[in-house]
This record gives C-alpha cells, structure tokens and sequence, in this order.
C-alpha cells in the first residue's frame, strides 16, 4: 500500500489534482480554448502560474492526426502556499516535479478535472526542495492510459482536524479513473525501490489489480555496515481487488449514520500474495517462496472515533495522557481489522545465537480468521529447528481457538495492570516430532491437547493425549531404572499418555475423570478421583494460591489400577533368574507368602482383601485395582504423611483391591 499511495497519489496529485489548483480560474476565462492537446495543455500550465506555481519548457511538439503533444524537460515548482490550498498542507515547503520527456494523448482540462488519453513519461522526479536529501520519487518510465484526474477545487482543509481532512481529501480522489498505470525504476528515496510497478481498473476508489515487481526496502540499520544488509527484498507482491471505500468509511460521520449498529465486514483488498520475500539483517535472514494474505477485512468501528484521531494528529503526546481515549482507540482498530486467511511456503529463517546460527524451516503454513484478538486456526507443515545443540522436525502443528490477551492502557505506572501471560489456546494437535538434544534422541507420533472454560488464562477442563512416544532405553539417565530395563529385556520405551479432568465449581474439585499411562509391552497404569478444595481464586492466581489450596486440599473417589501387558510377566522372569528359581516357582513362594508380606496393614479384613487379590493377579495376571470405599474427603496432608509408610495407606485412604474385576 505504500508503494501504491506514493505512485498513486505523488504522480496523480502533482499530474492532475495539484494542476487543477487553477481550474476554477480556466473556467472563468471567456476567450474560447484550443481543442488541440496541445492548446489545453498550454493553457493548463498558464493556470498553474496563475495559482503561484513556476513552469519551466523545454521544446513543445504537436502531432495534429494523434492529438499527440511531445513536451520535453518539463518542470513545475509548487511553492508552499499552493501546495496548501490544494492539500491542506502548510508545512513551509516547496514540490517539485521534473519530466525529461512527456507525452500526452487527447489532453483535456474541464471544470470537473483533467482527462487524456494516453500519458508516456520519461525521467521523472518529484522532490521536496527544502529537504533535498530525502530523496524523493524518481521514475525511470511512466505510462498512464484512459484517464481522468478529478479537481480537487471543493476540497476544503480543516487544519484543526488532520485526519477528517486526509479523509475528505482522498474521497475527493477517488473519483479518479484511469486504466492502467505501469511504471519502472521507482525510487522513493534511498530506502525503497521498486523495478516495476503495473496497476490496472482503477475507478471509484477500487484498483483492480496491482503488481510490484523487484521490490527493495532498507531496515533499520545496523550498528556497523561490516555487520552486512539490513533490507527486505521480494519478486513481486500482488494485490487483487483492493477498495479503498470501506476503510474511508471507518472515518465518515455519514457511514455511521446510514449504518446504525450494523456493522458488516467489507473486504479492503481481496488478496495479497508475495513471492520471493527475503529479510536480511545482518545474520539474521529469512525467505519464503510465497506468503498470501486471503480477504484483508475491514468493519466500522463500534462508534465514530475520527475526533481521538484528529486529536492525536495534532498533538503527539495526547494518547498517552489520555488512557480512556486509548483504550478505546485499542479496542476499535482491534475489533475492525481481520484476515480470512493468510498462507506461506517454504519459508527458511536463520537466527545467530551463542553456539552459531539457529536454523528454522517451514514447508508450509496457514492461518485463518485472524483479528487482534483471535485466530481461528494455524497450521504448520513440516517444522524443523537446527541448531549446534540438536534438532528437530515436527510433521504438523495445529493450534485452534488462540485468543490474545488485551492489555488495558493507564497513566500512571504503578496502577498499570500485570500483563496477561499468555494467549488462550483452545487446542493443539501435533503429529511426528523427531528430536535429537546432544545425545539424546526422541519422538512421538501424535500431540492432542484441548482446553475450554477458561479463567483468565487459565483452563478449567482439560484433555490430552500423547500416543507413542518413544526413546532408546539407553539413554535413560537413572542408572537403576536403565539397568532394570535392561534386564527385563526392553531396548527401547514406547509411552502413550491420556488425561482429562475438569474443575467443578459447585464442588470446589478438579476431577480426573482418567489418567492413563500405557507402556508398550508393558501395561497400562490408570487412576482417576477428585482433588477437592480448589476454588475459583485458584485459577484467577495459579501461581500463588493453587499451590497453596492443592496442598490443604483432600483427596476423594480414588481408583488406581494396573492392567498388564507384559511388564508383570517379565519381572517374574527377572527375578526367579536372580534366585535360581523357576517362574513358577517364585509365583508359589510370592503366593505363599502374601499373608506376611501385607501383614503390617491394620484392618484384617483390608489386609485379607490385599493378600487375595495380590495372589490371584500373581497366578493370572491380568489387572489389579485398589479403590476408595466411601465418598468421604481425606485430607491430603494425611496422604502424604504415610507416603513413607506405605502399609498404611489403604487404612487412611479406605482402601479395598480386587484383581482381574473379583472381589
């Protein structure tokens, strides 16, 4: 858009809207004019020196057959005071246009603007005179077809509101027509250039296509030009289908007239796709093939704010004094813009960091309905992280329901509000990570994570599921559990995880309906209850009062269970290995003794139910599970109090045991 406006308006303005200064005074000549090109275009510059412009020739030539006139070195000067009765520009400076050649087809200039058929321009620039070393706009070539520039004599500036001006100034503008504009070698300044811009359809505020070709921008600079560029490059940048009406709308008292509380979105441009976008910054660079921006949406803000930006336009510091104005100017522009979609292929990043250069790549990626406050869903495929330290490759990544926090705006420091710790995701989903952290290497075929009913940034009902995580027993850190693995004859660890709980308000409780963990070749460990005493204020202050309720809180409808697969079976090899004995064997002398072994629990009838369901999980083991009796509340001080004395547990907690569903 800022190549647009500075072609679109500093050759349109300075060509047809700056000339038509004087329109209202050819129409008060009473000598009829010449109907050549020429003869209008002569007189076109008379009435710029008439408005306080100075207009310089070179040679004029005239091809009566085309209507075709031939100008060459022209240059038109506008001093600061016309500049300002037809912009509303006071700014003490003077514009200056210079053409090396100009030729122009059917030229005409009424009381409504300038129209001609054809515009073939050479060698231009459009300078500030006052400040030479901003560069300007110069442009190799310029081309323009069936035109026609609106006078822009009715515009009335208003120097007390800024923006209404700007407003009114570019819906005057609008009206403007032209066919197609294409240009080469554009520069604006030294800091942006453009080898080729083409724009097609434009009428009534609409352009239907515009295409920049060889786009160069300069970056922030670097401390140091040996540090390398610092500059954004692409291919070509595509806009289709951009209307300007409904973001002029945002500003116009009448939109909210004629709207009332309706509130529609209205595409400002249809789609943007860019190709062969680069950023370089020194070491740090990123590329990507095509990035496309799908349906850039605009609705009207919820009330008529242009006078907060009136405001601001004439006094910098009146936003940040004004926190209420602030606020509502956030909360406007965060509720009016959106994208529908936006996409990016093959994008590669490089990050220097101490150990080298971090590498990132991104096969490809999207997003949908995307505001300040929300996005529907991203996705990326195939992600990948390299650095000296390890690497990784995710086969997909999908985020769903992201809402970002908003952060209220005040005067005063030490009443600002802390800051939202992070957005809101409703859901993640990812498939095939492959990691290597030094020696260590990992990986998992699925993610699932879902959260709802939050509060704050807090979920209050949550489920997720992991399936197959994996990783070589080897690097196990804990020497006696590798060891033990080993043993049992595991090579590698295949975990599957599943969770899902949810806080119950009236209860005060967060109860887990399941959390299973399942070792392949092993078996899968289960439990489920409630951990009461867990209010509200725990979610609104997870930090300091979760912990603090979690520890006096109680423990209520446990059931923890065990169902085998293999790990039980290979324990009991193991061990008989270790004992000289056989696998029956060790199961006769384990049965035989089970009396002694739970001997020391308290309750004979919990200890008999202990001792038979041991035995008969022992002799066929398929499942065993411990459960509470009763619906009563133990405290979980209590809990943790007998950890160290684990006999006890069943006589604290009401414990009962059955194995393979007997009791």
């Amino acid at each position: 858009m800022h190549a647009f406006r500075a072609v679109f308006l500093g050759s349109a303005v300075i060509i047809g809207a700056v000339p038509s200064l004087a329109v209202t005074a050819l129409a008060q000549q009473q000598q009829v004019q010449p109907a050549s090109s020429e003869g209008q275009f002569r007189i076109w510059l008379k009435t710029l020196e008439a408005a306080g412009a100075k207009v310089t020739t070179g040679s004029i030539q005239y091809d009566a057959t085309s209507d075709l006139a031939k100008i060459g070195d022209l240059v038109i000067a506008l001093p600061a005071g016309a500049t300002a009765r037809g912009q509303g520009s006071s700014s003490g400076v003077s514009t200056e246009l210079k053409i090396g050649s100009l030729s122009l087809k059917a030229f005409t200039v009424g009381g409504d603007g300038v129209r001609f058929a054809a515009a073939d321009a050479n060698d231009i620039r459009i300078s500030n005179t006052n400040s030479p070393e901003n560069g300007g706009l110069t442009l190799s070539h310029l081309e323009l077809s069936d035109v026609f520039l609106p006078a822009l004599t009715a515009f009335k500036p208003d120097v007390t509101r800024p923006l209404s001006s700007q407003i009114s100034f570019l819906r005057l503008l609008s009206k403007a027509t032209i066919n197609t504009i294409t240009a080469d070698d554009a520069h604006f300044g030294a800091d942006f250039a453009i080898d080729h811009v083409t724009l097609t359809g434009i009428s009534g505020g609409k352009i239907s296509k515009a295409e920049l070709n060889g786009t160069r921008a300069a970056l922030l600079p670097l401390a140091s030009p040996a540090e390398g560029k610092s500059e954004f490059t692409s291919t070509a940048i595509v806009l289709d289908n951009t209307n300007l009406d409904p973001y002029l709308r945002l500003f116009e008292a009448s939109a909210y007239l004629e709207a009332g509380s309706a509130r529609a979105w209205n595409n400002l441009i249809d789609q943007v796709s860019v190709t062969g976008a680069r950023v370089e910054r020194g070491a740090l660079s990123a590329s990507f093939d095509k990035v496309t921006l799908e349906a850039f949406k605009v609705r009207q803000f919820e009330h008529n704010i242009t006078d907060i930006f009136d405001r601001a336009a004439l006094d910098p510091n009146y936003i940040s004094q004004n926190p209420e104005a602030a606020n509502r100017l956030s909360a406007a522009i965060r509720g009016s813009f959106a994208f529908e979609n936006a996409g990016v292929s093959n994008a590669d990043v490089a990050i220097p960091n101490q150990s080298g250069v971090a590498k990132i790549g991104l096969k490809a990626g999207s997003l949908s309905n995307l505001t300040a406050s929300h996005v529907d869903h991203v996705n990326f495929d195939t992600l990948s992280y390299a650095e000296a330290g390890g690497t990784f490759e995710l086969r997909r990544l999908d985020l769903n329901g992201i809402n970002l926090p908003v952060q209220p705006t005040t005067v005063d420091p030490a009443t600002q509000p802390v800051a939202a710790a992070l957005p809101t995701v409703g859901g993640v989903t990812a498939a095939g990570l492959d990691a290597r952290i030094g020696a260590t290497q990992f990986g998992f075929e699925k993610f699932d994570l879902a959260m709802s009913y939050f509060i704050g940034a807090t979920p209050t009902n949550v489920k997720a599921a992991v399936d197959h995580l994996k990783f070589a027993v080897d690097q196990v850190t804990i020497p006696g559990l590798r060891d033990t693995l080993v043993n049992f004859g595991y090579k590698d660890v295949d975990l599957s995880l599943r969770l899902s709980g949810a806080w119950r308000d009236s209860a005060s409780a967060v109860a887990f309906d399941n959390i299973a963990l399942t070792g392949a070749a092993m078996g899968t460990l289960s439990l489920s209850g409630s951990l009461t005493g867990i209010t509200r204020e725990s979610f609104q202050n997870p930090r300091t009062v979760l912990p603090a309720e979690a520890s006096a809180g109680g423990v209520q409808n446990l059931r923890i269970s065990f169902q085998n697969d293999s790990l039980f079976e290979r324990f009991i090899s193991e061990v008989a290995k270790q004992n000289g004995k056989t696998e029956d064997e060790l199961k006769r002398i384990l049965s035989t003794n089970m009396s002694a072994i739970m001997a020391q629990i308290e309750s004979p009838a919990t200890r008999n139910k202990f001792t038979l369901a041991a035995v008969s999980f022992i002799n066929n083991p398929k499942i065993f599970e411990v459960m509470t009796t009763t619906s009563a509340v133990t405290p979980l001080r209590d809990v943790v109090a007998v950890l160290g004395q684990p006999y006890k547990l069943p006589g604290v907690l009401k414990l009962d045991a059955s194995a393979n569903g007997r009791r």
